[in-house]
């Protein structure tokens, strides 16, 4: 699939918090969903409940993408179409 083609939703921002009584981390993100809309007027998803297991591996994960995008030159010019 080339990059034109995949669909994106720019992230604009989370909110994270800690559920004590449930022992789990509160994930929502802010989103745009086409390429006109405002930053202010971003959807947010759903309130997802991560055990810490699960925060733990989303950590790891996020660290490796990012260490991958920082280890060489990338493909392609410019960002994705959402």
């Amino acid at each position: 699939m080339e990059k034109e083609e995949l669909p994106l939703a720019p992230v604009t921002g989370w909110e994270l918090a800690p559920i004590s009584a449930y022992g789990v981390v509160m994930c929502r993100l802010s989103y745009l969903t086409h390429q006109t809309q405002r930053v202010e007027d971003a959807h947010q998803s759903p309130r997802y409940a991560l055990t810490l297991q699960q925060a733990r591996e989303l950590i790891e994960a996020l660290q490796k993408q990012v260490r991958y995008l920082e280890s060489g030159p990338q493909e392609g010019t410019g960002m994705p179409k959402h």
